[in-house]
């Protein structure tokens, strides 16, 4: 009669639901991170592609003369396809729009800068060089700033090579103010 009145263990039961659900979510949520790890792949790419395309159709308005001046994307590979266009040559100015992830200025875009150093040299006299390098501030912020950094440091390494002292010039990582400035650097005489 004892056994009778004892009741029913409900806790294995329980715990076998509890731990399903457990399992279930765990599941899920492998399954989510996945899911936004490969959209964060494909919007990186795509991003990178419209980056690509938008660069190439940036204008300006303020164009004096547009010649092609090529680069190289590694500067520990050869010379690659990528160009960067030299947008403006004037007195005291000097720009180079680059393109894509490229860094390092080739040979002909460092005579293009050696010529323009000897052609301000005359001027030279008590004046500072100022070198910006724009960047887009819409992509990846950091990544966006060390790359213009890098081609800061490219076309402030051509002029030293050129005798302009690294105290005669300043130089500046900034966002682009227009479009027309994204993955610039632009050389004034102040």
């Amino acid at each position: 009669m004892a056994q009778a009145q004892e009741e029913e263990n409900h806790w294995p039961g329980f715990v076998d639901a509890l731990s399903t659900i457990v399992m279930v979510v765990t599941f899920l949520l492998i399954i989510l991170a996945i899911a936004i790890f490969v959209m964060s792949l494909q919007i990186a790419s795509n991003s990178s592609d419209e980056e690509a395309s938008r660069s190439a159709a940036l204008t300006s308005t303020n164009l004096d003369e547009t010649e092609t001046i090529a680069v190289e994307k590694d500067p520990a590979a050869a010379p690659s396809e990528e160009v960067a266009t030299k947008i403006i040559e004037a007195d005291g100015r000097f720009m180079i729009q680059f393109s894509g992830q490229v860094i390092k200025i080739d040979e002909a875009g460092t005579e293009r800068l050696s010529a323009f150093a000897s052609r301000t040299e005359p001027n030279r006299a008590g004046r500072n060089y100022l070198i910006v390098a724009y960047f887009d501030p819409s992509i990846a912020y950091t990544k966006a700033q060390r790359i213009a950094y890098y081609r800061l440091l490219s076309a402030r390494s051509a002029l030293s090579a050129e005798g302009v002292s690294p105290e005669a010039m300043t130089i500046l990582v900034r966002e682009a103010p227009t479009l027309d400035r994204i993955d610039t650097v632009e050389i004034t005489i102040e």
